[in-house]
């Protein structure tokens, strides 16, 4: 099966236009057995002048990824059906082209096909970052792909409930896009922050959590377990792009750097015996805050 990147697929749209070009009339979507589906799709057209990509995406790990490529060639007006294996349910995108199989260029606007019992959200993040700032709590997300998403609800938990303080409409740019939300926030204590992503359908997915620190207080962070075997995770609160742990050894010799990119939390293996320093570091406003780490193999 043929692969290639969606926004290439789409970028070619807006570029190349072409009289003779495949109509989907109509199309279904069943699923015969647990993780298979059958994809029927009903067209006109010029015999051997056009054909239809079939971009199916399937859900891994709560993300939808690029997973193949069908070509139907286009006969007239006729019938096709394809097969695909999905662990979830899939999201398949009909993009009409120019010429047989191979050749070409897209030439209509695509189709969306979402299965018989809703599919996975059909956007792939990039990043969550959150971090406080006196009485402000900045919030910064990126999406590498999107398809239908309609729009992103940012959800606060500061007294053991999520609740939606603001909606940021999504862009639905099929290349992905960068999005940034500031919420006023006076708890003096830790405030969970969460993306709740959704579709045109109504279905939705959270995105992970952030947690940040209260008003006043210092960027916290846990060390577990303390002592340790030599492995140990290192979780942080308000983790934003210029968030480092770095590892201090009795000396006072540096021995390791960790820049958290998008994640809250790291694990640390394979530390000889001793005592260090773990030192979380913000970048941008330059405060350090440091706790002991027991090595006991």
């Amino acid at each position: 099966m043929q692969k290639f990147t969606l926004a290439l697929l789409f970028s070619l749209i807006a570029a190349f236009g072409y009289s003779q070009c495949a109509e989907i009339t109509s199309y279904t979507i069943n699923s015969p057995s647990p993780g298979n589906y059958s994809i029927t799709v009903n067209y006109t057209g010029t015999p051997g002048q056009t054909h239809i990509n079939a971009v199916t995406f399937c859900s891994s790990n709560g993300v939808s990824d690029l997973f193949s490529v069908d070509c139907i060639p286009v006969n007239a007006s006729g019938t096709s059906v394809f097969n695909v294996s999905c662990a979830a349910t899939p999201v398949v995108v009909l993009v009409p082209s120019s010429g047989p199989c191979n050749t070409g260029f897209p030439c209509g606007a695509p189709t969306f096909v979402f299965g018989p019992v809703g599919g996975p959200l059909p956007i792939k993040m990039d990043n969550f970052y959150a971090s406080r700032n006196g009485s402000e709590v900045s919030m910064s997300w990126e999406t590498q792909t999107e398809i239908n998403s309609k729009e992103f609800a940012i959800e606060k938990n500061s007294n053991g409930t999520f609740e939606t303080v603001a909606v940021v409409p999504a862009t639905n740019i099929t290349t992905g896009s960068k999005y940034s939300y500031t919420d006023v926030n006076n708890e003096k204590s830790v405030s969970q922050y969460r993306l709740k992503m959704f579709d045109m359908d109504g279905s939705y997915r959270y995105s992970e959590i952030r947690t940040v620190k209260g008003i006043g207080s210092k960027t916290n962070f846990s060390i577990f377990p303390n002592p340790s075997n030599g492995n140990t995770k290192i979780s942080v609160a308000d983790v934003n792009a210029t968030t480092e742990i770095q590892i201090v050894n009795s000396s006072g010799k540096l021995i390791k750097t960790v820049s958290l990119n998008n994640q809250s939390s790291v694990d640390i293996n394979n530390l000889p015996n001793g005592l260090y320093l773990i030192r979380v570091v913000n970048k941008e406003t330059g405060e350090i805050v440091t706790k002991k780490l027991s090595v006991i193999n």
